[in-house]
Parts: structure tokens; C-alpha cells; sequence
């Protein structure tokens, strides 16, 4: 499928039968459990079938033609065009489950607006619905204009929404309100690296968003909790096995076979199964532990039963407290604390993540410290600063890296790290509250 600013939708297909010509009244079909349903009628305003690269109009087409043709706005992958004196409805295909969901909104830190032209939560959710109705891989469902997450103790002291929930936070110190992500959209896929795709073209089409953390989509069957298996196969040099084995075994995943490469000395196969949400941004650190030498297949298996919890996958976050340029002076005091993932003359503001700890918690620090002034010479005056390559961050490594309380603030220039809630109090509010 896809989309003509003229003709409006695309259908795509096979003739199974008959013949088609322009003008022709037909209608959509689709199977369910009640029978078929009739999903639209219309005319055929256009028939086109491709002859090499190009694609040509034609007037008629018969039985085992691959042809598109205009005039219907709603039949999907899966439904039956036929003659409207037709209602059996050709055998459904199946498509594999979306096993990935994001959450995509608008770009609310304190630097949005300076780099893209697409802000609002209107053209991000137009761009989404577009995308959603031509990759049949992709669903998109719409989330609430202006949500509010409420913090009591108990259900009774909840009360309405907007400016009546913030009055009640103002006299009730029992209440904690923190607004959500205004027009949001939970985009579902199957895979992180489908989403980076999109991500990737909507920033380069001039969008500004924020983007959650992928999330696996569970399922629920006789009071257990499923979730999505795939299955991996890698190939790595000897000396590498066991640190490769050290890292799956943290993200719940089972070796089923291991042994040498047929005609390839040095190197060993290992095939084994693994949840989704362990394999999610897993791909970066695996070609950094093999230097660049491995080889990693993975596909989906099956749902099954919940693993539990994963093992300490990554560690904290040098999170920002101050607004302003980052400046050497102050990256050459807090390199010490970890890695960090930005350079001198950056802009920064309060929660936005500049760096990880070398520890497993998190640490609020001031990179836009500049040096002080004074009329008394000192003897590191004219010291040079000498800083580390920083480790900047890319899109397909952003999104396998943030946590579950960070977003990405995706710009066309730009992809920075951040906390969900940028005010440290209500960060550490949220941090008392128990885990899910």
C-alpha cells in the first residue's frame, strides 16, 4: 500500500481471478468470526502495473496480474477487492504480532524548537497515522491529549483532572502531581531497529520529538504472564565465548547448541534463546565486545513463559543540574566520574544526562561550570585541558540505552539523553515510589 497526493490510497495486489477495468464498481471484504464483512464499496478511478522500473497506467487487467489501482480508501493487507456481486472473501494472511512499543511525543525540554520545523503533537500524530496506513508492521495508537500522574494514599483522594488537580497538590502536601506527555502516540512494532528507522526519517524530514524506551508487549494466557522469545545465533571468535555467555546470561537467555564453526578454525557457533526485552540495544555491546568480529542472527520464536527480571544490564547516569554551555574547565573535573557523552560548547539544561557513572546510581552534576575570574595569577592560569573522546550517542544506541525513567529528545540536529521528569525533586520522588 501507499499513498498519491493525487489519488489518495494504493492498493497492491494479485488478480486471483476474473478481470478488473477502470470504472468498475467493487468493494472490500475481509474475514472474521461472524462471517465476511463488508468493509467499503467504490469505483476503480485508476489501474497501474509496473513495467520494469516504471509503472504504467493500463485499462484492464486479468488473473495473475500484480496491478494497483485507486478508488478505495479503506481495505487493508489480509482483505478481498472483488466485484460487488461477489461475497467470498479470499483466505487471510497472517502477520506476525508487534512485539516492541514506544511512545512517541512532543519535544518538551527547555532546547525544543531550535533545530526542527514539525513540533506539534498534531504533525507528529498525522506523520504517524500516515505512516501506520502504508507499513502494515507498524500500529499506532493514539494516546490522551494531557495526562497527569497522581501520587496518594488512596483512591479516594483522587479527584479531577488539569488545573483542579494542581489546586489539590497546592493544599494537600498527601499529593503529588507530575504531568505526562502531552499528545502522545504509542507507536508498536517489531523490532527497535524498525522504529530507529522511522525515528530516523521523521528527523530528517525536519521533526522534533521525545521518545520513550522500547517496551515489550506481554501477553496473558491462563494467569500467566508470555512474552516474546527469539532466537539467536552467534558466531564469535574463540577467546570471546565467555564473555559473550557472561553477557546473555545477565539478559535471561538459554544455550541450546555451542561448538566449532565448520571449516573455520578459531571460531565457535552458539545458538540459543532469548527474550526480546533482553536483546534490546544489545547489538552496540555485542560489536564492542567481539571488536568488530562477530556475527549475531536473531528472529522470532515464540511467546513463553516470563523469565524474571534481568541481571544489572547497565549502570548510572551523570545527570545535568545546571543550564547553560558546557565548558572544558568543568568536564575536566567530572571526567573522572565515568564516561561522558558530550563536548565543550554543547548546550545543556537541568535533567538532561551528559554522561555514566562509573557506579550503579545516579549523580547530578554541573557541566556548565566556568572557571572563575580572578586579578591573582594562579599557577595552573594557562594549564591546558586535555579531555577524553567522549562517547556521543547515536540514534540506534540511544534507544537501546535509556532506562525506564529517561526519554530521547530527538531533533534534526541532535539526539540528547534525558530524564523523564528534568526537576531533581520530583525525580526523587519518583525514585521512593516501589518498582513495577
Amino acid at each position: 500500500m501507499e499513498r498519491d497526493f493525487y489519488l489518495g490510497r494504493i492498493l497492491t495486489g494479485r488478480v486471483s481471478s476474473g478481470i478488473i477495468r477502470v470504472v468498475d464498481r467493487v468493494h472490500g471484504l475481509r474475514n472474521k468470526d461472524s462471517g465476511v464483512v463488508k468493509i467499503e464499496e467504490a469505483k476503480v478511478v485508476k489501474l497501474m502495473k509496473k513495467k520494469g522500473t516504471a509503472i504504467v497506467p493500463i485499462d484492464s487487467a486479468g488473473a495473475g496480474d500484480i496491478i494497483s489501482m485507486a478508488g478505495l480508501a479503506s481495505p487493508s493487507i489480509g482483505h478481498t477487492v472483488a466485484n460487488v456481486e461477489v461475497m467470498t472473501a479470499l483466505p487471510t494472511v497472517e502477520l506476525d504480532p508487534p512485539t516492541i512499543s514506544m511512545t512517541f511525543g512532543v519535544n518538551d525540554s527547555p532546547l525544543a524548537g531550535r533545530d526542527g520545523t514539525h513540533l506539534t503533537g498534531g504533525r507528529i500524530g498525522d506523520r504517524l497515522m500516515a505512516e501506520a496506513e502504508t507499513n502494515l508492521a507498524i500500529n499506532v495508537l493514539p494516546g490522551l491529549s494531557e495526562s497527569y500522574e497522581v501520587q496518594g494514599r488512596g483512591e479516594l483522594q483522587l479527584g479531577r483532572i488539569g488545573d483542579r488537580l494542581m489546586a489539590e497538590a497546592e493544599t494537600n502536601l498527601a499529593i503529588n502531581v507530575l504531568p505526562g506527555l502531552s499528545e502522545s502516540y504509542e507507536v508498536q512494532g517489531r523490532g527497535e531497529l524498525q522504529l530507529g528507522i522511522l525515528i530516523e526519517n521523521m528527523r530528517r524530514e525536519g521533526f522534533e520529538l521525545s521518545v520513550s524506551p522500547p517496551k515489550v508487549m506481554y501477553k496473558a494466557e491462563k494467569g500467566q504472564k508470555l512474552e516474546p522469545i527469539e532466537e539467536v545465533t552467534i558466531e564469535v571468535n574463540d577467546e570471546h565465548v565467555g564473555l559473550i555467555m557472561e553477557a546473555l546470561s545477565h539478559r535471561r537467555a538459554e544455550v541450546i547448541d555451542m561448538g566449532p564453526v565448520p571449516g573455520n578454525f578459531g571460531r565457535t557457533r552458539l545458538s540459543l534463546t532469548c527474550p526480546s526485552r533482553g536483546l534490546v540495544g544489545y547489538r552496540s555491546v555485542f560489536s564492542s565486545d567481539t571488536r568488530g568480529t562477530g556475527f549475531m542472527h536473531r528472529a522470532f520464536l515464540t511467546y513463553e513463559k516470563y523469565r524474571g527480571p534481568l541481571g544489572n544490564v547497565r549502570k548510572g547516569v551523570l545527570v545535568s543540574m545546571g543550564y547553560g554551555t558546557i565548558t572544558a574547565h568543568a568536564l575536566m573535573s567530572l571526567e573522572a566520574r565515568g564516561t561522558l557523552f558530550v563536548t565543550p560548547g554543547m548546550e545543556t539544561y537541568d535533567g538532561m544526562i551528559v554522561g555514566e557513572h562509573s557506579r550503579d546510581t545516579d549523580l547530578d552534576i554541573n557541566p556548565s561550570r566556568a572557571k572563575e575570574l580572578t586579578n591573582v595569577r594562579a599557577a595552573s592560569k594557562d594549564e591546558n585541558v586535555k579531555l577524553s573522546p567522549p562517547r556521543l550517542m547515536t540514534l540506534e544506541e540511544a534507544i537501546g540505552y535509556v532506562a525506564s525513567d529517561e526519554l530521547i529528545e530527538v531533533t534534526p540536529k541532535a539526539i540528547r539523553l534525558r530524564k523523564k521528569y528534568l526537576d531533581v525533586s520530583k525525580r526523587k520522588t519518583m525514585s521512593k515510589r516501589p518498582k513495577e
